[in-house]
């Protein structure tokens, strides 16, 4: 049987595999030529990056501010979207042979 304490273990080593992959991902997208693909997947990387801003400062400071929460989470939804609106038009482009 788990315990609570075997479950944070296997949350935490989970986000630590995600966490080194997406480091190693991310730094293998600077290494190659620019294209429009790979920014967009430097961007999307960028995105994960507000979920560290609320965690350090809700940590740091034992509560955050809702509107501060808001605003991160819009910077987010907002990167979400354009992910979301180019990805959807590359392929519609694919789609129609262009």
């Amino acid at each position: 049987m788990y315990d609570d304490l075997d479950f944070k273990k296997m949350a935490l080593d989970k986000c630590d595999r995600v966490c080194k992959t997406i480091t190693a991902n991310y730094e293998k997208l600077y290494d190659e030529d620019d294209n429009r693909d790979r920014l967009f997947m430097k961007e999307l990387v960028d995105t994960i990056l507000q979920v560290e801003i609320l965690t350090s400062v809700y940590l740091r400071d034992g509560e955050i501010h809702p509107n501060y929460a808001l605003e991160k989470l819009e910077i987010m939804k907002s990167q979400v979207d354009s992910q979301i609106r180019y990805w959807k038009a590359k392929g519609e482009e694919k789609q129609n042979g262009d």
